[in-house]
C-alpha cells in the first residue's frame, strides 16, 4: 500500500524472521474466532491461536478512525487497533468496505496489518487491468492470476506496496472476509522478510 516503500527500505536492513510457525492441534474454536480475555483490568479482542493456516486473517472494515478500525470477521463485529507499521495517516486511507488483514501480535491482540481497496474493473484485457478506486482514480494493476477475467463494472480487490508491481489487483469483492481471494500469502512474506511481526504492537 502507499506509504509502505520507506519502512521497506529500512526494515529490510534487519534480520528476517523466521517464516516457519509450529503447527497447532487440538482447535477448540472455528478458524479466526476472536475472544475477550482480561488483561491489564480491561478487556482485550484476541484471535483463536489454535486457528489452522497462517498467521493473517481477512475482515472488512466498517468503520475507522486513526487508532481504531471496526471490523466484521467471522460472524462478528470487532474494534482492532492498527498494527505499529500501518502507514499514516490511517483514516484517509482505510474506509468502509475495504478488506484487511488481521493478525495476532506477541501479547495476543488483535491487529490490523494490511488493507485491500474495493475497486471497480474498467477495463480487463491485456496483461494489466484498468480499475478506479475513489481515492485514487484511474489504476493500473497487474493481476495475481493472470488467468482470472476481469469484466468491466465488476468489483475487485486492489492494493499497492508488494514487491512485483506498483499495483496488484486480486479476486473479486465479496460479502463474506473468509471468502476473499487475495495476496494473503504475499503479505505475510512481506512482513516476515522486513521482520516485522516483533513490532506489530
Amino acid at each position: 500500500m502507499p506509504g509502505w516503500a520507506p519502512l521497506r527500505v529500512a526494515a529490510s536492513r534487519r534480520l528476517a524472521l523466521s517464516a516457519d510457525d509450529s503447527s497447532h492441534r487440538g482447535m477448540s474454536e472455528p478458524e479466526g474466532t476472536l475472544r475477550q480475555v482480561r488483561q491489564d483490568d480491561g478487556m482485550t479482542l484476541i484471535m483463536n491461536r489454535d486457528a489452522h493456516g497462517g498467521r493473517l486473517r481477512k475482515a472488512i472494515v466498517l468503520s475507522t478512525t486513526e487508532d481504531e478500525c471496526t471490523v466484521f470477521t467471522a460472524g462478528q463485529q470487532a474494534v482492532m487497533r492498527y498494527a505499529h507499521p500501518f502507514p499514516k495517516p490511517r483514516a484517509e486511507r482505510v474506509a468502509p468496505g475495504h478488506l484487511v488483514a488481521v493478525a495476532t501480535a506477541a501479547n495476543g491482540s488483535a491487529v490490523v496489518v494490511w488493507r485491500w481497496f474495493d475497486a471497480v474493473v474498467l477495463e480487463g484485457a491485456g496483461r494489466s487491468v484498468s480499475l478506479w478506486e475513489p481515492a485514487h482514480g484511474l489504476v493500473l494493476a497487474e493481476p495475481r492470476d493472470p488467468q482470472r477475467t476481469y469484466r468491466p463494472g465488476t468489483r475487485a480487490y486492489l492494493s499497492a506496496g508488494l514487491p512485483g508491481a506498483e499495483w496488484w489487483v486480486a479476486g473479486p469483492v465479496v460479502d463474506r472476509a473468509e471468502n476473499a481471494d487475495v495476496d494473503l500469502d504475499e503479505v505475510e512474506q512481506f512482513f516476515t522478510g522486513l521482520g516485522l511481526w516483533a513490532s506489530l504492537t
